[in-house]
Parts: C-alpha cells; structure tokens; sequence
C-alpha cells in the first residue's frame, strides 16, 4: 500500500474540514470576509507607514549617536518618507547632524522642503551648516530660492556658486 490507512483518513478529515467550512453558514462566511477585510486593511497600514515607521526608528538611532553617518543610511534609503524625520534633525543641537540631514534632502530634489533649507540658510548660527543649506538649495534648483540666494551671495561666495547653479538650472 503506498498510503498508510492514517494518512488516508487523514486526507479524509481534511478534506471533510474543507468541505464543511466551504458549506458553513452565513455567519461564518461572514467572519471569514470581515477576517479578510482586515487582514488586507492590515497589509495596507503596513505599506503606508511601514517607511514613515523605519523612518522614525532610524531617528531614535540618531538621537543616540547623531554623529555616526550610519545612522543615516536608513533615512537615504526611504527618500521623501524620511522628509518629516529629516526636518526634524534641522533643529538638533549637534551641527553635524544638521549638515548630514541637508545633505539627504539635497539628494530628495523635493521642492517642498525649500521653507525648511531657506530658513537655516538664512538663520543658522554654524557657517558650515548655512553653506550646506546654500549648496542644497542650490542642488534643488527651484526659482523660489532666488531671492533668498541673491541676498545671501552679498556676503558669502558659496552663495553666489549656488546662485549661478540655480541660473544654469533654468536653462
């Protein structure tokens, strides 16, 4: 006999299992689509905040070392879900920190986090950060920055290559 007579009257339990299950009743054909609404809402949740989550883990790294750049892989990795997390280490008290935040948003070439570069370009009291913040605004490329760069290149040269980055931008 190649199959046992267990193995067959387990296969017989099985399949007795799947069949009264595919003829339950109303209630559980319910449960069973509620379950799988679920479930898939679940999944879905994940998908959203799953890069917004490892973003935030990542921060908590940070927090504890922020001058260790490994820290930051994570955040370079996750591109604009990292963007909250990233403005977020603009106001850490360490400037390196600062520096290597606007360094990733440099490489987002996101529009949306020029408020954020403008404001420590202009107001930032660490000279390495403000280039940095420069040199991102600069890398972006967006018109807005125009004023702002103007302004800045009275005094500082790194300024004025930005600006001239942002000028061949529009071409």
């Amino acid at each position: 006999a190649f199959l046992s007579s267990k193995t067959l009257q387990d296969h017989r339990s099985h399949n007795r299992t799947v069949m009264e299950i595919a003829q339950g009743s109303e209630r559980s054909t319910v449960k069973k689509v509620v379950l799988l609404l679920f479930l898939g809402l679940l999944a879905l949740a994940f998908v959203v905040t799953g890069p917004r989550l490892r973003a935030e883990y990542a921060y908590l790294h940070i927090r504890q070392d922020p001058l260790d750049y490994e820290n930051y892989r994570p955040l370079r990795k996750l591109g604009n879900a990292a963007t909250p997390v990233l403005i977020r280490i603009l106001s850490h008290p360490e400037p390196l920190a600062r520096q290597y935040s606007i360094q990733l948003l440099a490489r987002q070439q996101n529009a949306d986090v020029l408020d954020s570069l403008i404001e420590v370009a202009e107001h930032d009291e660490n000279k390495l950060v403000k280039d940095e913040a420069i040199d991102a605004l600069g890398a972006i490329g967006d018109d807005k920055a125009l004023p702002v760069m103007s302004k800045l290149s009275v005094n500082n040269g790194r300024a004025v290559e930005a600006l001239a980055q942002l000028g061949t931008k529009g071409e």
